[in-house]
């Protein structure tokens, strides 16, 4: 057994715990301030959204890498969608006007179930290229929802606009008129993220990776890395009563 998969490296615990705790936060102020409680402006500027995408980017790289350490990760990918589709069907349920259609648990179990139906196709490409294709392609996609593939400001080719008159096309970044998602992150160009994620495990399981890395360093963060699908799950009813009590007892 090769030294990735001897014990846990609490380090991507860690991480990974970190990414779901700034995606709580910022969520409760985006609640906060769509409820009228708080006015930050910045909150929804390029830089913020930028910021937003970086922690965003990195959980799919983090949920990637754990490819490796799964012994079935179709089965991983089934658990997650169907976690998926109860979020789905919760916000259906609680936010009508914006229900949740292909948020990052979509993204995640759709990734975990192409990977492992592709992984001895994957297998066969030399990781440190996987990594780099995967940036590429990345950038090559990442102008989707703007009507084109390529390289922004330029090479933009247009996606024909036969593929945005019906809403077949969102789960890939291509969106009809009217569409609407309380949380959105396509394949088209996340998916990128999630297998460079799994590249980077594969280029980097031959290597030693230093004790520290097996060590826990922050215990609230490891912790937190355990159970993000919970946290996931759990956070918005919970930042909704929050919500509510706020509304109560503020003047």
């Amino acid at each position: 057994m090769d030294n990735l998969l001897k014990k846990r490296i609490v380090l991507l615990d860690e991480v990974r715990g970190f990414a779901i705790i700034c995606m709580v936060v910022y969520h409760f102020f985006y609640d906060l301030i769509h409820a009228q409680i708080l006015s930050i402006p910045f909150f929804d500027s390029g830089p913020m959204n930028f910021i937003r995408d970086v922690f965003a980017g990195l959980f799919m790289f983090i949920s990637g890498i754990s490819c490796l350490l799964s012994r079935n990760n179709i089965r991983r990918g089934v658990y997650c969608m169907g976690a998926a589709l109860l979020v789905t069907g919760v916000s259906a349920l609680s936010s009508p006007d914006m229900p949740i259609r292909f948020g990052i648990l979509h993204l995640l179990g759709t990734c975990m179930i192409l990977y492992g139906v592709l992984e001895p196709v994957l297998g066969k490409v030399k990781p440190l290229l996987g990594v780099i294709l995967c940036a590429l392609l990345f950038l090559f996609t990442w102008g989707a929802r703007e009507g084109f593939v390529g390289i922004p400001s330029l090479l933009e080719i247009p996606i024909p606009d036969i593929f945005y008159q019906t809403e077949v096309f969102f789960p890939f970044g291509v969106l009809a008129d009217g569409f609407v998602s309380g949380d959105y992150f396509p394949l088209f160009p996340w998916m990128f993220c999630f297998f460079a994620g799994s590249f980077f495990a594969l280029w980097y399981r031959s290597r030693k990776i230093p004790e520290w890395a097996y060590n826990t360093h922050v215990p609230f963060f490891a912790l937190a890395g355990k159970y993000t699908l919970w946290i996931y799950l759990l956070h918005q009813p919970v930042l909704f009563v929050i919500l509510k009590l706020i509304e109560i007892i503020r003047p």
